[in-house]
């Protein structure tokens, strides 16, 4: 199962899924495709959308990978941290408001 891209939470999962004839998914979405991508990128203003990028690259999360990806980023901004579980965070004055 893991071959093909399907994922357990639980270690007796495959026990109760021999036993099962019928499947319902839910619309959380917890089902996704292998490969994410950004699909609005377009409406991102380009300055954030780089410096997003240059801060997903140092996350390991698939959702980043394709953050970093789209977004052409070729090295992560200098001081960027990655709590695992929660999320990525640097501080840059590469953008600034207003």
């Amino acid at each position: 199962m893991f071959k093909s891209g399907v994922l357990l939470n639980a270690g007796d999962a495959i026990e109760r899924l021999a036993e099962a004839d019928h499947v319902i998914f839910d619309k959380t979405g917890t089902l996704t495709l292998s490969k994410l991508e950004v699909v609005n990128a377009a409406d991102i203003p380009a300055d954030i959308f780089v410096l997003a990028g240059q801060l997903a690259l140092s996350s390991h999360h698939p959702v980043a990978v394709a953050i970093a990806q789209a977004a052409g980023a070729k090295s992560p901004l200098v001081g960027a941290i990655e709590e695992p579980g929660q999320a990525c965070a640097a501080k840059s004055t590469a953008w600034r408001s207003g």
